[in-house]
């Protein structure tokens, strides 16, 4: 996949199963987040460390992810059916859902009941904290997410698609890598100012 938030940040990506490589580019910099099991790399300035994860800390599968998000979209009382559009030479539907600001009493949605490791791959954890409400566009073909767009009052939108489904992919390990200090803060991959922040655990792109 490939995606696109504030400030220049952006970047592509690809998963194999539950192992993922993502490259984040932003201000001049850019860095790589592989997967391999049960373990996080990233490379940065020529120099790799690597951090074990735990079963909390991954995403779940991204089908299954992407089937939820569409049906929970899909059946949200605030969705409302744009249209037929195409995404990268494939038709698809374009929902639109708007969650209302927190605390408004009609902001419960089955949309963001969905779990983290869902909702992150398409950068919707924690969307349901702002202050103004957000409008989420879903393009959806095949029971899948091919396109996603959010945007809240005053900020720039915020957007991903999904592709080449299907598409043999091997990830490895880098190679010399070295672990990551322990009091080392997490290092976060940021759509700066999109209604969520993307984590390098949260931030995964894919080709699947």
């Amino acid at each position: 996949m490939t995606f696109t938030g504030a400030g220049g940040f952006g970047g592509r990506g690809e998963t194999a199963g539950s192992d993922s490589r993502i490259l984040y580019t932003g201000e001049g910099t850019s860095s790589v987040t592989t997967v391999v099991g049960d373990r996080e790399y990233t490379t940065q300035d020529g120099r790799t460390t690597w951090k074990k994860l735990s079963d909390t800390e991954r995403l779940a599968p991204f089908a299954r992810s992407a089937a939820d998000v569409v049906r929970a979209a899909s059946k949200d009382p605030q969705v409302q059916s744009i249209g037929q559009e195409k995404v990268r030479g494939v038709k698809a539907t374009h929902y639109r859902v708007t969650l209302p600001a927190d605390g408004d009493s009609q902001s419960e949605s089955d949309l963001t009941k969905l779990p983290e490791s869902e909702l992150a791959w398409f950068d919707l954890d924690n969307v349901e904290g702002y202050s103004d409400p957000v409008n989420i566009d879903i393009w959806v073909a095949d029971n899948l997410v091919r396109r996603i767009a959010t945007t809240v009052k005053d900020q720039p939108e915020s957007s991903s698609e999904f592709y080449d489904f299907n598409t043999p992919i091997t990830i490895t390990a880098p190679e010399q890598a070295t672990p990551a200090p322990k009091d080392a803060a997490p290092q976060v991959h940021v759509h700066q100012d999109s209604p969520t922040s993307v984590t390098a655990k949260l931030g995964y792109s894919t080709n699947e």
